[in-house]
């Protein structure tokens, strides 16, 4: 090999030095498809090559019915892939299954390692474009300079965003060229105005990314559709230009522009169910208002099916780029509308469930495993929302009133339950009754009293203290108030060891509230005064939100703790 000799010459004279029998040929696996241009390229004048891209069964025909001769057999795929063909390992010459990593490294073109990954995507069309330079000219991807020798995907998004073209040195420009028709199979930009060559590439690019969200009812195939394997990695480039913040208030702008020319209404506006989430704002447009319409066409009853059918599809719309407010300042209310599909959905489940309750145990029971999460859904149906479409603002309408109705029924069928059966029918403890056996355990416990945070809150609450941890660890456990705990009187049944002692009185027309001590337990510092004399508490042992918060954390291996978080209910809840 002369020093100066081309890659395309090196290659030649390897691939000639084992076909030097006339019976010998080559199997060339290349999994990654990187391979097969170059070898065109290559071959021409200098040896005999099939491109085996058809099933093995035709190929291995092929092979016996052709004379012997020396050539190299192109497949697609790897070692492990074989199976037809799986007898002609051990007849090749040889069988190479090489990267262009391992190839130029045998050329003597050392890539460095930590460059690889980043380069792999970008070496197949700079093989391609550098193939006949002399070895001399590789020495600019190997001092250190990578960036400044390929066209990486960060310069073509940036490209297709604003920057000019021309920008770029000649060579660069016919890599990018390269790298923008044969690689991502995106219009040429030879001669193109930049700006209306943008708006081009992208409309392909979002055509594209509709026919392949949608193989079951695709868009017509046109020039704008992407084709295998330019296709994957077009539709890389893309998600990968979406999710980079610095050029997604550009993408907004150029997807606009480009819907214009991608053409996708007739079709979004003929799709029979709704199709996954997309990159043109034209098309989710379409799908949000064909689904906003479908609310209010039918009564409530009638659509249900249709809303459980779809709520995961709706939650899709609202994490992908139109509906998630991390990209854009204005996103399509898909949330809106699956939280208020959502809200219909349990309400429409549980509609009658009053009607089968028996027992004021049956109530407590239902609103503590599923109630709570009706009023949690329903806070949705209450919340002024700047911007609502009038669509929705209907459909919401009409949910609150279904709500409105539920409560009624289900606060009537319980206030009679109770006048009937009693309050003590409900078998439920006072919180202190609760907090009592965890106080007798030597294990360090810590009380949070959250006044006025309703069971649903709590429950939400758990869930989110559960989520981080690695076991469940928080439980809600249900109890009973005789009235709201933030009343002077109702705060005193939270006490640890207290409820069944309490003595309620009305002393010049004020609480007195005592136990066998007869400390005044409606005053807070009396309270605070009861539990430091009870339980033997340091002064140190009563803090407020802010200061427990705000706390410098200074014991390094605390001891197992429990944290007990006092909730309630809003009345006539259990």
């Amino acid at each position: 090999m002369t020093k100066q000799e081309s890659f395309k010459q090196w290659l030649t004279s390897q691939i000639n030095e084992l076909l030097q029998d006339q019976y010998h040929f080559i199997l060339w696996l290349d999994p990654w498809s990187n391979w097969r241009e170059i070898l065109q390229d290559t071959s021409e004048n200098n040896f005999q090559l099939w491109i085996a891209e058809e099933h093995e069964l035709k190929t291995r025909d092929k092979i016996k019915n052709t004379q012997k001769g020396p050539r190299v057999i192109y497949l697609p795929k790897s070692r492990e892939e074989l199976t037809y063909l799986k007898v002609y390992e051990h007849q090749a010459v040889r069988v190479i299954q090489s990267t262009l990593v391992q190839a130029l490294a045998d050329y003597g073109v050392l890539i460095p390692r930590e460059t690889q990954e980043e380069i792999q995507d970008q070496l197949p069309t700079l093989v391609k474009e550098w193939l006949d330079k002399p070895k001399s000219h590789w020495k600019e991807l190997t001092a250190g300079n990578v960036r400044d020798t390929i066209i990486d995907n960060e310069t073509i998004l940036e490209i297709l965003s604003n920057r000019d073209p021309n920008s770029l040195s000649h060579e660069k420009r016919s890599l990018f060229t390269r790298r923008i028709v044969e690689e991502l199979g995106l219009p040429d930009p030879i001669d193109t105005d930049p700006h209306t060559w943008r708006t081009r590439a992208l409309a392909s690019m979002l055509y594209t990314e509709a026919t392949q969200q949608n193989p079951q009812d695709p868009p017509p195939k046109t020039k704008k559709t992407i084709e295998d394997p330019q296709r994957e990695r077009a539709l890389k480039l893309l998600s990968r230009w979406s999710k980079q913040i610095d050029l997604v208030p550009k993408l907004q702008e150029l997807i606009k522009q480009a819907d214009e020319t991608a053409s996708l209404r007739y079709w979004a506006q003929n799709q029979p169910t709704l199709p996954k989430p997309l990159m043109s704002n034209q098309a989710e447009a379409i799908f949000f208002q064909q689904e906003t319409q479908k609310l209010n066409q039918k009564p409530l009853d009638q659509i249900i099916t249709h809303l459980k059918q779809n709520i995961q599809k709706y939650r899709e719309h609202s994490e992908a780029f139109w509906g998630n407010p991390r990209y854009v300042d204005d996103p399509i209310p898909w949330s809106k509308l699956a939280e208020l599909s959502e809200t219909a959905i349990i309400l429409h489940h549980n509609q009658d469930t009053y009607k089968n309750w028996k027992t004021t145990k049956d109530v407590v029971t239902w609103y503590t495993e599923t109630g709570w999460k009706i009023d949690h859904a329903a806070e949705n149906l209450f919340i002024n929302y700047k911007e609502l479409p009038g669509k929705l603002l209907s459909f919401r309408t009409t949910l609150q009133k279904r709500y409105t109705r539920f409560l009624d029924h289900t606060n009537q069928t319980f206030s009679e339950l109770i006048a009937a059966q009693g309050i003590e029918s409900i078998d439920l403890q006072y919180p202190g009754e609760i907090t009592e056996n965890y106080i007798k355990t030597k294990e360090t416990t810590a009380f949070l009293v959250l006044d006025a945070c309703r069971y649903e809150l709590g429950q939400r609450l758990t869930e989110k203290i559960n989520k981080a941890e690695p076991v469940k660890r928080a439980q809600i456990k249900t109890s009973i108030a005789p009235i709201p705990t933030i009343t002077e009187l109702g705060m005193a049944f939270t006490l640890p060891g207290a409820p069944n002692t309490i003595k309620p009185q009305i002393n010049d027309n004020k609480w007195l509230v005592s136990t066998r001590d007869p400390t005044n337990l409606s005053i807070k510092n009396s309270r605070i005064e009861w539990l430091r004399k009870n339980y033997k508490l340091k002064d140190n042992a009563f803090l407020k939100i802010d200061d427990f918060l705000s706390k410098p954390q200074t014991q390094k291996n605390p001891r197992e703790t429990r944290i007990h978080i006092r909730t309630r209910t809003r009345p006539p809840r259990p």
